[in-house]
C-alpha cells in the first residue's frame, strides 16, 4: 500500500482516470522491448516473456529442496482440510488465511507467468511473490508439527524426524553460502547444480571484483590493462574498478576495445557450460561454484608467449 501511494505522488499522470492510466503503467513497466530477449534457460537462449514456465523453472532449481516439498504439502494440507474435511472457512480464520495466501500467490504466479512480462537476470524481478510463498512453507511445516500420533513414541520420533531434518537443511544451506561468498548469488539446490551450467549465472557481473581482486594479488605490472567491454561483464568491470580503494584501483587502465586489453574479466551469463575459449586470450583462473563456472580471467596470447 506504501509502495501504491508513492507511486501516485511520483506520477500526476495517474490521477485523470486512476483506473485506465494506472493499467497502462503497469504494462509500460512490465514489457520492456529493448531487453529481456536473450537469456540462458534450459541451454538455450530465450526470450522469457515467450516462455511460461520460465518462473516455475528457476523456482524450482534455486528454493531449497526442503522449502518446496513443506509448499507443496502445506497446498495438498490446505485442498484436503477444505474439500474432503468440509471445513467451515467462516469459523476457521487460521484455513480463512491459508486460503488468502494461497490464492494471493497463485494469483501474483500464474499472472507473471502468463501476461508475457519482461524477465532478465533469472528471476529477480519477481522476488516479490517470495513473501506468500515463505507464508506457505511456514503454514507447511506448522501443519507437519501439527500431525498427531497416539502412540507417544511415533509422535516423538516424527517430530525428532522434523527437527533433524530442518536442523540440517538450514545448517548446510548456510555453510554453503558461508563457504561460497562473495559468489553465493549463484545458488541453485540439489536438482539446479546439475544443470546449473545451461542457466544464466553471472548475470549482474558480481563476480567482476573476484577478477580484478586476483590479477591485483598475482600481477607485478605497473598498469594493469583491463578490459572493460560490457559484452565481457555486462558494464560491471568499469563500475567495480570504481568502487574499490584507490590504491588497488589506480594498477587499472581501463581499456575499451578489448583488441587493445592485456587482461579481461568474463562472466558467465549466457554463455552455456564451462571452460569459455575466449579468442586470442588464454585461461589464467576461473572462480566455480559446485563445478559449474561463474566469472573467469583472462590474459592475451603473445607470440612470444
Amino acid at each position: 500500500m506504501e509502495s501504491f501511494i508513492k507511486l501516485l505522488r511520483l506520477l500526476p499522470y495517474i490521477y485523470g482516470n486512476l483506473t485506465l492510466r494506472l493499467k497502462e503503467v503497469l504494462l509500460e513497466t512490465t514489457n520492456q522491448s529493448i531487453i529481456g530477449d536473450a537469456e540462458l534457460f534450459m541451454g538455450k537462449l530465450v526470450a522469457p516473456r515467450d516462455i511460461w514456465y520460465y518462473l516455475p523453472v528457476w523456482m524450482l532449481i534455486t528454493i531449497p529442496m526442503l522449502y518446496i516439498f513443506l509448499f507443496i504439502f502445506a497446498n495438498l494440507s490446505t485442498i484436503k482440510t477444505i474439500v474432503i474435511n468440509k471445513i467451515n472457512l467462516r469459523e476457521d480464520r487460521f484455513i480463512q488465511f491459508d486460503l488468502f495466501i494461497l490464492v494471493l500467490f497463485y494469483f501474483l504466479f500464474l499472472g507473471i507467468s502468463f501476461s508475457g512480462a519482461t524477465f532478465y537476470h533469472a528471476w529477480k524481478h519477481s522476488y516479490f511473490i517470495y513473501g506468500p510463498f515463505a507464508c506457505i512453507v511456514i503454514s507447511g511445516l506448522v501443519k507437519i508439527w501439527e500431525i498427531s500420533f497416539t502412540n507417544k513414541s511415533l509422535k516423538f520420533i516424527k517430530n525428532s524426524c522434523i527437527i533433524l531434518i530442518c536442523s540440517y537443511s538450514f545448517l548446510s544451506t548456510g555453510i554453503w553460502f558461508f563457504r561460497n561468498h562473495p559468489l553465493d548469488f549463484v545458488y541453485f539446490n540439489e536438482i539446479g547444480r546439475n544443470y546449473a551450467s545451461q542457466f544464466t549465472r553471472d548475470y549482474a557481473g558480481v563476480g567482476t571484483k573476484q577478477c580484478i581482486l586476483y590479477l591485483a594479488n598475482t600481477l607485478d605490472d605497473p598498469v594493469i590493462r583491463l578490459g572493460v567491454n560490457a559484452d565481457n561483464t555486462y558494464g560491471s568491470t568499469e563500475v567495480t574498478l570504481y568502487r574499490l580503494p584507490e590504491r588497488i584501483s589506480s594498477r587499472f587502465a581501463p581499456i575499451w576495445q578489448t583488441k587493445y586489453a592485456d587482461y579481461i574479466c568474463f562472466s558467465y551469463k549466457n554463455t552455456l557450460g564451462n571452460n569459455y575459449d575466449y579468442p586470442n586470450f588464454s585461461l589464467m583462473k576461473t572462480f566455480s561454484v559446485d563445478n559449474y563456472d561463474v566469472v573467469s580471467v583472462y590474459k592475451r596470447i603473445r607470440e612470444d608467449d
